[in-house]
């Protein structure tokens, strides 16, 4: 892996929840969105995933945490949110959810982390279902090391050159900016922009033989040219 990453530092970055979303919504609807219920004018991407017999929508913190609970963070990571409640727009449908006690934001063992989980409340199972037949999960999984593939609220369909470069960033946030290390990749068919903070990335590395490994990423922020993500850590 260390033969694909190179230390570089960035300049400052702007994070990619959006208000602005809102005219995307009216000119191209996006399939699927997420906001706080108690600060709906933020929205971003998230994707869902299955654990034993429960369902779960994860997305950045600052797409799922209300704006009160999150500028909180400009100071301190130990914070007990809230406003937990989340609406996940899923085509013509909305599905509610609860923001868990997995989530992080800042630095944690050098690298940056913007995570947060979210307990699928109701209707579980419709979501996950709902969810993976709007989106073709063909799409957002590389079938090599040549490409890395997401799905984002606002650009749909994206993807990147393989190349990653650790990156030391300057994230603005909005109401506060975070200094941490991320992932630089670069778009190959699109830009992600507004909105699109949150979404699942995908990526294969080695694994023995010739085997790959796929790998689990987050968009968080992007510059003129870039975007920024980080690796999930199961």
């Amino acid at each position: 892996l260390k033969n694909y990453l190179k230390l570089l530092y960035s300049e400052s970055l702007k994070a990619l929840p959006s208000v602005a979303i809102t005219e995307a919504i009216e000119n191209t609807p996006p399939k699927c969105y997420a906001y706080n219920k108690s600060f709906p004018n933020n929205k971003g991407s998230f994707s869902i995933i299955q654990k034993e017999d429960k369902y779960y929508a994860i997305s950045n913190l600052h797409v799922f945490a209300s704006k009160q609970d999150f500028k909180k963070f400009a100071h301190t990571q130990n914070v007990n949110l809230i406003d937990r409640k989340v609406a996940l727009v899923i085509g013509d449908q909305t599905f509610e959810a609860d923001i868990t006690d997995d989530y992080k934001f800042g630095t944690y063992q050098t690298y940056g982390y913007d995570y947060c989980s979210c307990l699928i409340t109701d209707k579980g199972k419709e979501a996950y279902e709902t969810y993976h037949k709007i989106i073709d999960q063909d799409r957002i999984t590389p079938k090599d090391e040549k490409s890395i593939k997401m799905f984002g609220a606002t650009s749909k369909y994206v993807s990147f050159f393989p190349r990653r470069h650790i990156t030391y960033c300057k994230v603005d946030f909005g109401d506060f900016k975070k200094e941490m290390y991320l992932l630089k990749v670069a778009p190959s068919n699109k830009d992600v922009n507004f909105g699109d903070s949150g979404a699942l990335v995908s990526f294969r590395i080695p694994s023995t033989g010739d085997n790959t490994r796929l790998i689990k990423g987050m968009l968080v922020a992007k510059s003129k040219h870039y975007a920024y993500i980080f690796q999930i850590i199961d």
